[in-house]
């Protein structure tokens, strides 16, 4: 059959599933186009970033709970299951605080790397976790085991996570297409990283001290 395809292009910095909202809102208003004439969307581009949200919420639920359960397992205690199941969302909520200041945008490459960062972000929280419950069966005093154990795995913590970041360097030395498709994954990574490492040494220590 005949037609007419119409393409429609956002802006830069624009948001392609505001976009095409916009767009599928505006078809049912078009004036002048007569009865026989059919109107659909051939091509959505929205599709795929829906898909790695709906992804990435699916990964950090099931990464959360499977980390929440390991040290309701091997620790046996509520008090470290409920400091996980904080770490973990103050760490995404960081993440994304990191990625708008840093001008990043909410993309098929920065969800995808912060969904393959959720299984390491509570990494670092829970060897803290460990060794302040270690120290706590040894030691009487609470704020003295959570220093203590927390001194001790601080330097341990630190080159864990530089390690896995440095892993994302030679990113930078990408030109062309390449760059702009790989440096925001990188980026996104290494973000979330550098939040779950803050989080350990910050955030964990004190819950512990006052849960």
């Amino acid at each position: 059959e005949r037609g007419v395809y119409l393409r429609v292009l956002k802006q830069p910095g624009g948001n392609t599933i505001a976009v095409v909202d916009a767009v599928k809102a505006a078809i049912g208003r078009l004036r002048g186009v007569p009865p026989t004439v059919g109107v659909a969307v051939s091509f959505d581009q929205s599709i795929y970033i829906r898909n790695a949200v709906t992804a990435l919420g699916h990964e950090a639920l099931q990464g959360g709970l499977l980390a929440i359960l390991v040290i309701l397992i091997f620790l046996v205690s509520l008090r470290a299951t409920a400091i996980v199941a904080v770490a973990i969302p103050l760490s995404v909520v960081a993440t994304f605080i990191l990625l708008y200041f840093s001008g990043q945008t909410l993309n098929v490459f920065t969800l995808g790397g912060l969904a393959l960062a959720v299984g390491r972000l509570v990494d670092d929280s829970i060897v803290e976790l460990e060794n302040i419950h270690r120290h706590l069966q040894t030691t009487p005093n609470r704020k003295t085991a959570v220093l203590a154990a927390a001194q001790e795995v601080a330097m341990p913590i630190l080159v864990s996570t530089i390690t896995t970041i440095v892993v994302f360097f030679p990113v930078t030395f990408l030109t062309g297409v390449a760059q702009n498709l790989f440096v925001p994954l990188a980026l996104t990574i290494s973000f979330s990283l550098m939040v779950s490492f803050l989080v350990s040494r910050t955030v964990t220590p004190l819950l512990c001290l006052m849960i």
